[in-house]
């Protein structure tokens, strides 16, 4: 959500022509490079729908409330595409870097030195990773080799 609202504010100070903020030629498209860093997403897995009409109240509570936090980050991606297309003739770059399979066992709320031993050896990992790129349609990420490691698109 943070990306979008900075892209949003960009967007905005540029419409207003604030001469304060950038000075940029009205002739010439604007091009904007946009880095998001992500806290990292647990895989989540779908539900057979076989199974799922005989849960109880009780059992959708937390398949709810697990949608409607992840809703949020898809909605953002899902408008951050219409700004950052994926066209080799594109002038802006959107780079999201993002473990989406993260180790439960690493959460946010876990402060000892060994979990933050685990996170900066996922940092790396993520480093060395190709490229992801989040189908707007499905949600599903997929691997984008054109663009190299998460190191060489930071480069």
């Amino acid at each position: 959500m943070a990306a979008l609202v900075a892209v949003s504010e960009v967007v905005q100070e540029l419409n207003e022509k604030i001469p304060q903020f950038i000075h940029v030629n009205p002739n010439e498209p604007i091009k904007l490079v946009l880095l998001s860093l992500g806290c990292g997403r647990t895989k989540t897995q779908g539900i057979d729908a076989r199974i799922a009409q005989f849960f109880s109240f009780n059992d959708w509570i937390p398949l709810i409330v697990v949608g409607l936090t992840t809703a949020a980050a898809d909605k953002s991606e899902y408008h951050l595409a219409s700004v950052f297309p994926d066209l080799p003739s594109s002038e802006n770059y959107y780079l999201r870097v993002e473990e989406y399979n993260l180790d439960p066992s690493i959460g946010a709320l876990n402060a000892t030195k060994e979990n933050m031993e685990k996170l900066v050896e996922a940092g790396q990992d993520l480093l060395e990773q190709t490229v992801k790129i989040q189908n707007v349609t499905s949600f599903v990420p997929y691997e984008k080799p054109s663009e190299g490691t998460n190191a060489e698109a930071l480069e």
